[in-house]
């Protein structure tokens, strides 16, 4: 009988927390085929407020953390190339723009032959601009292909003189649920936005337009679920300086970070997103698939999932007055909301198919570009 060994896929992600990119990866591993494969993921930095690594681990993917000593770039190299070395994978891909380029690096030296790259939010919102120029040109030109969720992160690439040939559109999934959710909460209303605490994820800008919906409706509740993150730690203070300054203690909580993301959405009457700029957000995904009308920004991918009037309502980023009013129409009108939660029901249910696109990744890993 011929016993044949698996092939190994590593991922290279920066961390493992609860982040949009951390929460995909780990999804599409539920589904992702272990007899076939053999899923290693190397973090690059830990996460202070929790992760998920237990999560992970049940899919029967193996995490694995870069030793602390190793944090200067030829450390990593270093350290990734004896590990690699030892482990010869069939695919490296790398989940984030930062890891890119040590994926690209290390897959060249040692003759890797499938090397996988990603760029899941847009270049302007990430730390791309902070990367050396060799590292941003590593990061962007040495993978095979180069995977996005979004047709304008496709376009940003292209713009960017990276070949149509190397770039891959996998938009991201959700699981849903068997039935519809639904949603009442008329006494208290909880207003969510999730997502690390970050300049780019304009939660001081959801703190200003809360500010006005509570004055309107004092009864409501604004919920901020997030960590911080090293590269921006100073986020936490603003935005607690800005609730106390609006006197709105109490009434907008900083709940940190929390793994069961899904039931406090589960708990909210609306879900919020102002991001400054976006690729194609999980956290639109999971209240649409909750059947929670959304209000976002018109920006990146997120008109690829929220049509306005249509399942949501979209609005500049910068637009206080229009989040507010899209927010208080959807408490007070049951009729608007009611149809914005059944078109996203329906929406995720048909074409964000966790199955369909955990098979587009395994025709990318076999070496196919799709």
């Amino acid at each position: 009988m011929t016993i044949h060994k698996k092939k190994c896929i590593v991922f290279f992600i920066g961390q493992i927390g609860i982040g949009g990119t951390e929460k995909q990866m780990t999804l599409l591993l539920k589904y992702f085929n272990h007899n076939k494969y053999e899923y290693h993921i190397m973090v690059f930095n830990q996460s202070p407020f929790g992760d998920l690594k237990n999560e992970i681990e049940k899919t029967r993917a193996i995490v694995h953390f870069i030793p602390g000593e190793f944090q200067s770039i030829p450390a990593r190299i270093w350290y990734l190339y004896k590990w690699l070395k030892e482990n010869a994978p069939a695919t490296i891909h790398s989940w984030t723009v930062h890891d890119n380029a040590y994926a690209g690096i290390l897959g060249k030296v040692l003759g890797v032959k499938n090397i996988i790259g990603s760029l899941r939010g847009s270049i302007n919102g990430t730390g791309y601009s902070r990367m050396p120029h060799y590292l941003k040109w590593a990061s962007l030109n040495l993978a095979n292909n180069i995977v996005v969720n979004s047709k304008v992160l496709k376009n940003e690439l292209l713009n960017m003189g990276i070949p149509k040939k190397r770039v891959t559109i996998i938009p991201n999934s959700v699981e849903v649920v068997k039935t519809q959710m639904t949603h009442n909460n008329l006494e208290n209303p909880i207003i969510c936005t999730i997502g690390n605490l970050r300049q780019n994820k304009n939660q001081l800008f959801f703190i200003r337009v809360m500010k006005k919906v509570i004055d309107v409706l004092p009864n409501v509740e604004g919920w901020i679920i997030g960590q911080p993150v090293n590269d921006e730690p100073e986020m936490k203070e603003k935005l607690e300086n800005e609730i106390n300054l609006l006197k709105l203690t109490g009434q907008v909580k900083l709940l940190g970070f929390q793994l069961d993301t899904k039931g406090l959405l589960k708990k909210s009457s609306i879900f919020v997103l102002p991001s400054i700029s976006e690729g194609q957000p999980n956290t639109i995904l999971e209240a649409m698939s909750l059947g929670i009308p959304v209000v976002a920004s018109n920006v990146g991918g997120i008109p690829e999932l929220i049509s306005h009037q249509r399942n949501g309502l979209l609005f500049d980023p910068k637009d206080v007055d229009g989040f507010v009013h899209g927010i208080l129409t959807l408490l007070r009108d049951e009729n608007v909301k009611t149809k914005f939660m059944k078109n996203s029901f329906k929406a995720v249910q048909n074409k964000r198919n966790i199955r369909q696109m955990a098979q587009s990744y395994h025709i990318l890993y076999n070496g196919v570009i799709i």
